[in-house]
């Protein structure tokens, strides 16, 4: 497993971790469940990034309704979810 740790954007940090399985997620997931971390996985890569402040919810709500009034102005389908936006 390889690891990587980054201090960049609004004074979060993040973990980039490679080759991480599943079952190996899923423990992480329930580990971290109470520290507010917020977990990205995709074909075993695993990023963990510490919460985010208050000024990167401001930054993130406006910047999800740019996109949704944008997705909605040009018909293009797409489903919320939390702080996720997926396109179809």
């Amino acid at each position: 497993m390889v690891v990587a740790i980054s201090k960049a954007g609004l004074g979060t940090g993040a973990a980039f971790l490679s080759n991480v399985t599943w079952e190996t997620l899923e423990k992480l997931d329930a580990d971290l469940a109470e520290t507010g971390a917020h977990l990205t996985y995709l074909d075993g890569c695993l990023e963990i990034m510490a919460p985010f402040s208050e000024e990167h919810e401001e930054s993130r709500n406006t910047l999800e309704q740019l996109l949704d009034i944008y997705m909605r102005t040009k018909d293009i389908r797409f489903y919320g979810r939390g702080s996720t936006q997926l396109s179809g």
